[in-house]
């Protein structure tokens, strides 16, 4: 595993472990609260957790992810990845889910960094037939979830 990625697990480890234990409901998504203008709600709530077991997971997830699609991207790129896609998953979760009035975790942006890391695959002659599997999978995961 590359250095940058190792420091971004870490680092990304400490920002969740630090967001649970301010307190979950200073960051959560509550639709109420970002309705009065805390939007910032909109990223953050991917950064706290249900309880600790659920941190746990998502934690062990984001490293899994990051080991898996080691040199798919840079350090910066994984930044975006994470800022963007916790935005725009927060916005569907606000515009199209009105029945969503609370959530935390960050499993979404976890489903959307494998996604980018497998299209990113499938651009590699060598990697393409791992990269239709990766997807296969998570098709079939996501499939058995709903």
């Amino acid at each position: 595993m590359s250095r940058a990625n190792m420091r971004l697990i870490i680092g990304l480890w400490l920002i969740l472990l630090s967001t649970q234990l301010v307190g979950v409901e200073r960051f959560w998504f509550a639709r109420d609260l970002i309705g009065n203008g805390q939007w910032w709600r909109l990223v953050s709530a991917h950064f706290v957790h249900a309880n600790f077991i659920h941190l746990l997971l998502n934690m062990l997830a984001l490293a899994l992810i990051l080991v898996l699609f080691d040199r798919v991207f840079r350090l910066f790129q994984w930044l975006l990845l994470i800022v963007v896609s916790a935005f725009i998953l927060g916005l569907i979760l606000y515009d199209y889910m009105p029945q969503v009035a609370y959530y935390v975790g960050l499993s979404g942006v976890i489903h959307a960094l494998y996604m980018a890391g497998a299209i990113k695959l499938l651009q590699k002659q060598q990697e393409r037939l791992l990269a239709v599997i990766l997807l296969c999978l998570v098709t079939l995961k996501l499939l058995t979830e709903s």
